[in-house]
């Protein structure tokens, strides 16, 4: 359950510019877990994580990925993380004045 709160907090929080959305932000500290659920429909989150464990990667991509997508309407992209990965994309968006990530989790 924790891994889908996160998730639909993510998508919420999801890294694209706030200023194109219609709808206003959504503060997760004090709205209704139902409302929370809605305004994360239809979202994409990308996750990187390590994927040195096939029966991890398998649940991830058997269960949790279609389970998100079913339940709350998420599709979750997982992509392989590489140690340093991550800084280096960050570094990379910085020097390319990104205002925004392409990156969630």
């Amino acid at each position: 359950m924790r891994i889908l709160f996160f998730l639909l907090a993510f998508s919420l929080f999801s890294c694209q510019d706030p200023s194109a959305s219609s709808t206003p932000a959504l503060d997760l500290l004090t709205a209704p877990w139902e409302q929370i659920e809605q305004s994360a429909k239809g979202s994409t989150v990308r996750m990187m994580m390590w994927q040195g464990d096939p029966l991890i990667n398998r649940y991830m991509s058997e269960w949790v990925v279609p389970e998100v997508k079913k339940r709350y309407d998420i599709t979750l992209n997982v992509s392989p993380w590489a140690t340093g990965e991550i800084p280096k994309i960050f570094m990379a968006e910085i020097e390319a004045n990104q205002q925004y990530s392409n990156l969630d989790i």
